[in-house]
C-alpha cells in the first residue's frame, strides 16, 4: 500500500475511534446508571477506555485524550488555555500533582453563633477546620424568599415539601431547571448577596460569591433522588468541594429553605480536614466542563461518620465551613421533599495566605475558573480578576 493509502486508512481508523469516543460520551450522558458506574472509575484516560471497552465502545486512552484535547482547543478561550498550562507547569514544578499529602486527624470545633450587629466571620478559624452554625442572619430571609418565589412559580404553587406527591422525578427535574433559570435572571440576587456579605462583617468589594443554588431531594420512599441547580444530585456521599476544582480558600454556606428535621443537617467530617483521602478527582474539570459529563468525583475509601458535625438548623440559619472539609448529605427520611440552599464565598485576601489548607488530595488539572461574581453581579474570572467574556 502506498504512503498515501496508509495515511487514508489511518485517518479512517482514527475517525472511527473518535466516533466511538463521542458515542460513549453520549451514552453516558443519556444513561444515569452508566454514569453512576463510570463515576466510580479513576478518571484517567486508560482506565476510562478500559471501562468503555467493557461496555462495547472500543477505543484507547490516546483516542480519548485526543478527543478531549480537541474539544478544549475548540471550546476554551486561548487566554484560559494559557492559564491552565501555566497552572499545570507550576503544579508539576512542585510535584506531579501539586498535592501535599497529610495524615493528621484534625481536632476541630463546632461553633454555635447567634448573629449580632457587630458580628464578623472569623475566616481564619473556618479555614483552619472549625465549623460554625450561624443563627438568624438578617439578610438571609430575602434570599430564601427569592428562591421560594422561583420554586413556587415553577411548581405551580404546590406545597414545596410535597413536591414528591405531585411530580415524578423527570417532571421535578424539568421544573427545578425552570426555577433555577428564573433565579439566575433575578436581578435582586446581587443586592441580597452583598447584604449577606455585610452580615458576615466583610466588605462586598473584597468578596467574590458563587450564584446561590437550590437543592431538592425526594424522600427515600420516593427513591431519594434529587436535583442541584439543573443537574441530577441525590444524597451525596462524603466529598470535598476541592475535588471539583474549587479554590482551597473557599468558604461554604448551607441551610434549609423549608423546615429541616434535627437529624437532617449536612454532615461535616471535620476529623478528615488534614487527612489525604483517596478519590477520583483526576481530570474532573476536563470531563465536566469540556465533555459535558456530570461525573461527581467519588471517594475511594470508607470514611467514618463518627464525630461528624451536624447541628440542627432553622430557617434563617446557615452552616459555614471550609470547602476543604469532607462532607456528606443526610439521607432524607422525613417523608417530605427536602429543600436547601447553598452558596460559596472567596475573600480576596485569603488566597495564598498562611493558614489556608493545603491541597491534600485534589488530582485535577486546575481550579474552577468561572462562575464567580463581584458585588455588582458581574461574572469574574477568578485567576485574572477580569470580567468573563464567555
Amino acid at each position: 500500500m502506498t504512503g498515501g493509502g496508509e495515511a487514508l486508512v489511518a485517518g479512517f481508523l482514527n475517525g472511527l475511534a473518535r466516533q466511538r469516543v463521542v458515542d460513549f460520551i453520549r451514552a453516558v450522558v443519556e444513561d444515569e446508571a452508566l454514569m453512576q458506574e463510570l463515576s466510580a472509575v479513576d478518571l484517567k484516560p486508560e482506565a476510562v477506555a478500559t471501562f468503555a471497552c467493557q461496555k462495547g465502545y472500543v477505543f484507547s486512552g490516546d483516542d480519548l485524550t485526543d478527543v478531549i484535547e480537541s474539544r478544549i482547543a475548540q471550546e476554551v478561550p486561548e487566554s484560559e488555555q494559557a492559564l491552565r498550562r501555566q497552572l499545570q507547569l507550576e503544579r508539576e514544578a512542585r510535584g506531579s500533582s501539586g498535592r501535599v499529602p497529610l495524615h493528621i486527624e484534625t481536632d476541630a470545633a463546632l461553633l454555635d453563633i447567634d448573629h449580632a450587629p457587630d458580628f464578623v466571620l472569623d475566616r481564619a478559624s473556618i479555614l483552619r477546620g472549625n465549623v460554625a452554625a450561624i443563627r438568624g442572619m438578617p439578610a438571609l430571609p430575602d434570599l430564601l424568599t427569592f428562591m421560594s418565589d422561583a420554586l413556587e412559580h415553577a411548581f405551580d404553587a404546590v406545597d414545596l415539601e410535597q413536591i414528591h406527591l405531585h411530580y415524578d422525578f423527570k417532571s421535578m427535574k424539568a421544573r427545578a431547571e425552570t426555577a433555577y433559570v428564573q433565579l439566575l435572571a433575578d436581578d435582586r440576587i446581587p443586592t441580597a448577596m452583598a447584604s449577606i456579605v455585610r452580615d458576615l462583617g466583610m466588605d462586598p468589594d473584597d468578596v467574590l460569591w458563587e450564584w446561590p443554588g437550590m437543592r431538592i431531594l425526594f424522600p427515600v420512599e420516593q427513591g431519594g433522588r434529587g436535583v442541584y441547580r439543573t443537574a441530577n444530585s441525590g444524597a451525596l456521599a462524603a466529598h470535598r468541594d476541592t475535588w471539583y476544582g474549587s479554590p482551597q480558600h473557599q468558604i461554604n454556606f448551607w441551610g434549609p429553605i423549608r423546615r429541616l428535621d434535627p437529624d437532617a443537617t449536612l454532615r461535616i467530617y471535620a476529623r478528615y480536614f488534614g487527612k489525604t483521602v483517596p478519590n477520583s478527582s483526576y481530570g474532573y474539570d476536563t470531563w465536566q466542563n469540556q465533555c459535558g459529563l456530570a461525573l461527581a468525583p467519588s471517594i475511594q475509601c470508607n470514611a467514618s461518620a463518627e464525630g461528624a458535625f451536624a447541628p440542627p438548623l432553622g430557617i434563617g440559619d446557615a452552616l459555614c465551613f471550609s470547602g476543604h472539609q469532607l462532607h456528606a448529605s443526610a439521607v432524607n427520611r422525613s417523608g417530605r421533599t427536602r429543600l436547601s440552599f447553598e452558596f460559596r464565598l472567596l475573600h480576596r485576601n485569603d488566597e495564598g495566605r498562611e493558614g489556608v489548607p493545603a491541597n491534600t488530595d485534589y488530582d485535577g488539572i486546575g481550579e474552577i475558573y468561572h462562575g464567580w461574581y463581584d458585588q455588582n453581579g458581574q461574572r469574574i474570572n477568578r485567576l485574572t480578576g477580569k470580567h468573563d467574556t464567555v
